[in-house]
C-alpha cells in the first residue's frame, strides 16, 4: 500500500513495499521504471545523490497511469438507448463502457494506477474539464475536483423515442492529482460518441 509516513522505518519495511530492491539504499532512487516509481507519493525520494532511509517515509509502489481512449456505442432500435461511461474506482481500476454494441479503444482492461489496492483512491483527486461537444455529466460539476473516496462515474445516455436518430458526442480531459486543485500527476483525453434510433 505505502510505507508509514512517520519514523521508525527499516530497510525491511522498504523491501516489503519494493520487493525488487536490494540491500543498498541507492537501489531505491526514484526513477521512471525503477524500483521506486516516479509517481506523486514518491516526490520526496531523491533521484540521485545522498539518500537516507527517512527519504522513503510515505513512499509507495503505486504508479499513476492514464491512457487516452475513444468510446463509441449505438443502438439501431427506434426506441433504443446508448451509453458511454467512465468510472474511477477507489481501488485504482478505471472502468470504461460503451453499450450496447459499443467499442472502447484501446480495448484493454485499464487502471488509473497500479498495482490496484483497496482504498488507494482516498489519496487522489479527479477532475473533468468542460466537454467539447455535448455534455458528459458526472458526480461533480465540470472543473470541480472530487476525492476518490467512493467510485466516481461520469456518463452520457441518449434515448430514441421512435421519431428518428438521436446522437451526442465530443471530448474531454480527466485530470488526476494528489490534492484538490492539482497539480496533475496524470491526465487522459476521452473522445466519445453515442447514437440511438
Amino acid at each position: 500500500m505505502a510505507l508509514q509516513s512517520t519514523p521508525p522505518i527499516s530497510l525491511s519495511d522498504i523491501k516489503t513495499e519494493f520487493p525488487s530492491g536490494g540491500n543498498n539504499l541507492t537501489d531505491y532512487y526514484r526513477s521512471p521504471g525503477g524500483v521506486v516509481p516516479d509517481s506523486g507519493p514518491n516526490s520526496g525520494v531523491p533521484t540521485s545523490g545522498n539518500i537516507q532511509i527517512t527519504d522513503l517515509l510515505g513512499a509507495s509502489n503505486f504508479t499513476e497511469k492514464l491512457v487516452n481512449h475513444s468510446l463509441s456505442a449505438g443502438d439501431s432500435n427506434p426506441y433504443g438507448a446508448a451509453t458511454n461511461s467512465v468510472t474511477f474506482q477507489t481501488d485504482g481500476l478505471l472502468v470504461l463502457t460503451a453499450t450496447p454494441g459499443g467499442s472502447v479503444t484501446p480495448a484493454v482492461s485499464d487502471e488509473w494506477g497500479s498495482p490496484t489496492s483497496a482504498g488507494i483512491g482516498s489519496s487522489y483527486w479527479v477532475m473533468k474539464d468542460s466537454a467539447t461537444g455535448s455534455s458528459f455529466p458526472g458526480p461533480v460539476s465540470d472543473g470541480t475536483w472530487a476525492q476518490i473516496t467512493s467510485d466516481l462515474t461520469w456518463s452520457r445516455t441518449v434515448v430514441a423515442t421512435g421519431g428518428g436518430t438521436v446522437s451526442a458526442g465530443g471530448s474531454f480531459v480527466m485530470h488526476l492529482a494528489l490534492s484538490s486543485g492539482g497539480p496533475d500527476v496524470a491526465s487522459m483525453t476521452i473522445n466519445w460518441y453515442v447514437q440511438a434510433g
